[in-house]
């Protein structure tokens, strides 16, 4: 199960949609935290692709704490990450709460494709109007080189297994 968000500093809580929208964030976050993602797992994180501040930083924080297995050390990570004002609430909300998921690598594996997911949608929403532009200000090599990048993503895109809805 899924725990919701703290308030905002308006006092208001996030919509349904948001807290779906950035639960991998927090999902993979809270498996790094407890230890749970595997040296794989742990390699495909990049923490670009997190959307949330508080979550990039404590997957790099993560991802620098790595020992010679290719997992997170944890000790040092939660230090590390306690230490940080732009992480330290989310890092002790996290370490400290219990979730439970019925296959962790599988839940683990879901939530690194979401993200990928995410960040094509995002990179094809910024080529597009970059592409849109181009056109407007009829330069037409750029039109065509960004024309092509926009179709490669959208053929990286659509091999990539649909998005599990969990």
């Amino acid at each position: 199960p899924k725990e919701g968000k703290k308030p905002d500093s308006q006092g208001l809580r996030p919509s349904v949609e948001s807290r779906q929208r950035d639960s991998e964030e927090h999902d993979l976050v809270h498996l790094l935290l407890h230890g749970l993602l595997s040296a794989a797992q742990v390699g495909a994180l990049r923490p670009e692709a997190f959307t949330l501040p508080a979550c990039r930083r404590i997957v790099e924080i993560g991802v620098s704490h790595l020992g010679e297995d290719g997992r997170v050390l944890l000790r040092p990570t939660l230090d590390a990450a306690l230490a940080d004002p732009q992480c330290a609430a989310l890092a002790a909300e996290l370490s400290l709460s219990d979730r439970h998921y019925d296959d962790v690598s599988q839940h683990a594996r879901e939530c690194l494709m979401r993200l990928e997911r995410k960040r094509d949608e995002q990179a094809l929403g910024e080529l597009i109007v970059r592409l849109r532009k181009a056109e407007q200000e009829g330069r037409t090599e750029e039109v065509h080189k960004l024309n092509a990048e926009v179709n490669e993503l959208r053929v990286r895109k659509a091999a990539l297994p649909a998005a599990p809805t969990a």
